[in-house]
């Protein structure tokens, strides 16, 4: 059976712009959920209103660092580096693992280009997992399926992402928390 898979104009233009490896902007501002920078002292709001920038930057930087790993994946220009850094000893043929890499890539390339919902400082959420050098997090749903597998929850608004463990939201898009460790000391070109 054939599945249509239809898009808005705007989701259009981003995908086939991206494959060009240019990244419109819509207008409309990424969604972070953050402490209420107007009850902050200036300092903290400063260093929010600096990390908000920079959660925006980074997100643009990945769908073009995504782009390109996907165009070079396509063209098959990749296998020294699926040998660097995934090779080895495995029940899996290099075939098998490059169509794995190949489906997460593809994966957070749509996810990037569906909207993240970015958390932070995530230091301040309900059961943060922001320790020693943890930079960022997820939360999913456990399955008992093997391999490859998509959360569907936990499900959460907004206003709920620092009491709640939030996987999605109710429009489908995964949040992300992310680390003070993440901003303070991960350099820029590294986020």
């Amino acid at each position: 059976s054939t599945k249509a898979c239809l898009y808005e104009l705007w989701e259009a233009v981003e995908r086939v712009a991206a494959l060009f490896r240019i990244f419109p902007t819509n207008g409309r501002a990424i969604p972070i959920s953050m402490p209420n920078i107007s009850s902050l002292h200036a300092r903290a709001a400063s260093d929010a209103a600096a990390a908000q920038e920079e959660i925006a930057s980074s997100d643009v930087r990945a769908k073009a660092w995504l782009a390109t790993v996907i165009v070079e994946m396509n063209a098959w220009k990749t296998q020294s580096f699926r040998q660097k850094w995934f090779g080895g000893i495995g029940s899996l043929g290099a075939d098998a693992v490059r169509q794995r890499i190949l489906r997460t890539m593809n994966f957070v390339d749509r996810e990037l280009l569906d909207g993240i919902h970015y958390v932070y400082p995530a230091d301040d959420a309900v059961g943060t997992s922001c320790n020693g050098n943890v930079i960022g997090y997820v939360w999913k749903w456990v399955a008992n399926e093997k391999g490859y597998v998509e959360t569907s929850g936990p499900i959460c608004s907004a206003s709920e992402s620092f009491n709640r463990q939030c996987g999605m939201d109710r429009d489908g898009k995964y949040f992300v928390y992310l680390c003070r460790h993440w901003f303070n000391n991960i350099g820029a070109n590294m986020r």
